[in-house]
Order: structure tokens, then C-alpha cells, then sequence
């Protein structure tokens, strides 16, 4: 509904929060889980994020993990934010250190799903995904 490199936090709380948050109750009904994507620079709007009632903010690239997670705490889970075109064209041993520091960054209090930021290209090396995998398994994220 919205990218945080086009709209300021009280944008998006005067015209998307109020939508979100009716999307958000009727899916809440529904017993779904839920993960909210903005797409860009979101690093405004993480506060606000929080209280659309997702459980887990999906992050882009742009976004500093660490502030991310000092300012929603264990709110809400944290998902991403390896950069899809890195993980595509970079080799196994770079995505894997990728991986590995955006753990650091993000785990301190767990709630972190590593992930790409966006969709995998179909080009993607399955070994590049691999070596998020295993960055994963070895940090003890699953």
C-alpha cells in the first residue's frame, strides 16, 4: 500500500495505517499470520509498522537492521533484508557473510527471519541459497 521512500510517517498514518489496520482485524479473524512488506526506505515508518497489528515486519534492503530492531524490540518479528540482486549475482561465500552479519544485527532478542528482502529472481543460484541456509542453521535461525 505504500513505500517508505515516497511517503513521510505522518502519511502514512493519516491515509494507510487506518487501512492496514482493518485488513489486518478481518485476516486476524481469520487466524492468519501475518507479515507486512514496505517496499524502499522504511526506516520512518518501522513505529508506525508496529502498530498495523502484523506480527512481523518484512524489511528491504535500505533498512538498517540494527536500528530496526532497537526500535520495535520484540514487538513484532523482523524479516529479511538480504538485498534479492546481491543474493542473485554474488557468490555463496559473500552471501553466506551477508547472512551472517545481518543475524548479528538483527538477533539480539530473536524474532528475526533471515530472508531477501523482495522475491528471488529465477536466476538465483540455488547455491547462493544455500549458503543462506546454512548461515541460518549455523546462527541458529530457522
Amino acid at each position: 500500500m505504500v513505500s517508505g521512500s515516497m511517503i513521510s510517517a505522518v502519511q502514512y498514518v493519516n491515509f494507510v495505517l487506518p487501512f492496514e489496520q482493518q485488513v489486518t482485524a478481518k485476516l486476524r479473524e481469520l487466524g492468519i499470520a501475518l507479515a507486512l512488506h514496505i517496499c524502499g526506505q522504511a526506516d520512518n515508518l518501522l513505529a508506525e509498522m508496529v502498530r498495523s497489528g502484523t506480527d512481523c515486519l518484512e524489511i528491504d534492503w535500505q533498512v538498517d537492521l540494527e536500528a530496526a530492531k532497537a526500535c520495535v524490540g520484540s514487538q513484532v518479528s523482523l524479516k529479511g533484508n538480504l538485498h534479492t540482486t546481491r543474493v542473485a549475482l554474488a557468490t555463496p561465500s559473500e552471501v553466506y557473510e551477508d547472512a551472517c552479519r545481518a543475524i548479528q544485527a538483527a538477533k539480539p532478542g530473536s524474532g528475526f527471519i533471515l530472508s531477501n528482502d523482495c522475491a528471488l529472481g529465477r536466476d538465483t543460484p540455488p547455491e547462493n541459497v544455500t549458503a543462506m541456509a546454512r548461515a541460518a542453521s549455523d546462527f541458529g535461525i530457522y
